[in-house]
């Protein structure tokens, strides 16, 4: 029998001051990376200590946030038969009854790994992904496309690309060593992948504003 299961949090970027740095075209926009860890935590509760993975999720309509805004945020995950579930993440204006769709998508259990050890091999990695891009540069392109990523987004440290993959190198930043409580992976943290991946990309798609659509 499906089981569903709801979660619900208010957000604002007085609740949540690090969103306040994640801006694109100079609006706050909760970041992809930020549903992906909500994924990841509904996913713990429902399949416990099984392993699962994520299917497919889909980026359907940015979450914009003015700066005194509050939107509520739900999660609906449907427990499916054969240890699989689909999923929506949601938000509403205070007072107000309609529900604006941010993300869809499904997950699924599954044993073990099927991760190759060898591709893990970090010095292996970064031989085969020879362009190296510094940290200031990185983030000077990303402002010319239109986001703005202010110090808790500022993670890179470089990002080295290959033929088909990429390897990147992070740290805390200091301003959000206090925040890091309460998340199985910090979205700031996370987004800070999400854009080293991106770049693999990048010149074939212009120079505009260019975020992640869809995920499996």
């Amino acid at each position: 029998q499906p089981q569903l299961h709801l979660w619900e949090q208010w957000f604002s970027v007085a609740a949540f001051p690090y969103l306040g740095d994640h801006r694109v075209q100079g609006e706050v926009v909760f970041p992809g990376a930020g549903y992906v860890e909500m994924v990841f935590a509904a996913g713990n509760s429902v399949f416990g200590e099984s392993a699962f993975q994520i299917e497919h999720l889909a980026f359907e309509h940015m979450l914009a946030l003015a700066d005194d805004e509050v939107r509520l945020v739900q999660l609906s995950l449907l427990e499916e038969a054969g240890e699989r579930a689909t999923l929506t993440i949601s938000s509403r204006r205070e007072n107000v009854k309609e529900w604006v769709r941010h993300v869809s998508g499904s997950l699924r259990a599954v044993k073990g790994s099927n991760a190759d050890p060898a591709l893990m091999v970090r010095d292996a990695v970064e031989a085969r992904c020879p362009t190296v891009i510094e940290s200031r540069k990185h983030y000077d392109e990303a402002e010319a496309r239109g986001i703005s990523l202010g110090a808790t987004f500022r993670g890179v440290t470089s990002i080295r690309i290959g033929e088909d993959e990429v390897v990147t190198r992070v740290r805390i930043p200091e301003e959000l060593r206090k925040d890091m409580g309460g998340y199985l992976i910090h979205p700031a943290m996370l987004d800070a992948y999400f854009h080293a991946a991106l770049r693999t990309n990048l010149p074939t798609l212009g120079k505009g504003t260019v975020v992640p659509t869809s995920i499996g």
